[in-house]
């Protein structure tokens, strides 16, 4: 976290890229990837939804992981980005794996386009303001195996872009409501 704080410091006060990864020649194709250390994802921040910070900080924490979340900045306006730091590098198909797993459980819809690749960098700016939340660090080879067998119906990129005014609605609590079908009772 130090370090996070101290790098922010550095930089002008034009946005820099992060993406958390080693890089051969110091670029983000994903030929160059070296290995990720942490997994990044990043969501837009929409002025009709003020709440998915805290959906995405309460999703999170009952994970168990550690990790932090990050305001951040696309061209398209305002994101937030929540990592969650790995106890070693992985490989390019590792972090895709992870990444998709991390995006299931947190089931967020607004996910920046690209957040599922190691490329993918986030854009912080000087008055950014990380919050770190303890937890376990991600062990990614024994999440990978935990998870094996999970989610693999799913396709974690529905995630990505904006969620549809409709699937608002229809996730709101107050359209929940108890099945009248005899099927149904328990």
């Amino acid at each position: 976290m130090d370090g996070l704080i101290r790098q922010l410091q550095r930089h002008a006060d034009e946005p820099t890229g992060w993406s958390f990864a080693r890089w051969r020649r110091g670029n983000n194709a994903a030929t160059n990837l070296l290995e990720a250390h942490a997994v990044v994802l990043e969501y837009a921040l929409p002025r009709e939804d003020t709440e998915i910070v805290r959906r995405l900080h309460d999703r999170a924490k009952d994970l168990g992981w550690v990790f932090f979340l990050i305001d951040t900045e696309s061209r398209n306006g305002n994101t937030v980005t929540i990592v969650f730091p790995l106890t070693e590098g992985v490989t390019a198909a590792q972090y895709g794996r992870l990444s998709a797993v991390l995006a299931e459980q947190l089931g967020e819809y607004g996910m920046a386009s690209g957040s599922l690749a190691a490329t993918h960098i986030v854009h912080v700016h000087r008055s950014t303001t990380p919050a770190v939340f303890v937890g376990q660090v991600l062990d990614p080879q024994s999440e990978i195996l935990r998870t094996a067998d999970l989610y693999q119906g799913q396709i974690a990129r529905r995630f990505e872009g904006q969620r549809s005014a409709r699937s608002l609605k229809a996730t709101e609590p107050n359209d929940l409501h108890e099945p009248d079908h005899p099927l149904f009772v328990w």
